[in-house]
């Protein structure tokens, strides 16, 4: 079940808990935090604040599909700043609707220290 935390100049950053493991680099991730305002509506560069008008609609549920896509792969990080890896990765769209099978960014971390837990941090048109 999701459950929302404050909202910060990101939007609210949901946490779910899902019963079916996915399995990345070779972790079982159960916890999932996801910054849906910031995926839905991007950030302005300016203000660094959200942007008003959405780019996308996608629900905690999609985004977890999404998430699915990644189950049994080993991708070698972008970044790593202590425990934390930083990882971006195309996927296509595995929700129904307008988006089906474009290719979107999907940026996200993993935390070496709660390594059942994934972060995603935003989801952006590959386009």
């Amino acid at each position: 079940m999701a459950t929302k935390k404050p909202e910060t100049d990101r939007g609210h950053i949901e946490e779910v808990k899902i019963s079916k493991p996915i399995i990345f680099n070779g972790n079982e991730i159960t916890d999932l935090k996801i910054e849906i305002d910031h995926i839905n509506h991007g950030i302005n560069k300016k203000t660094k604040r959200l942007n008003v008008k959405k780019r996308t609609n996608f629900t905690v549920n999609d985004v977890v599909r999404f998430l699915r896509e990644l189950n049994d792969e080993d991708i070698e990080a972008d970044e790593k700043k202590g425990p934390i890896l930083k990882f971006s990765v195309r996927v296509n769209c595995p929700v129904p609707g307008i988006f089906h099978k474009k290719e979107f960014i999907l940026v996200f971390d993993t935390n070496e220290n709660k390594k059942n837990e994934l972060h995603t941090i935003t989801i952006v048109p590959g386009w």
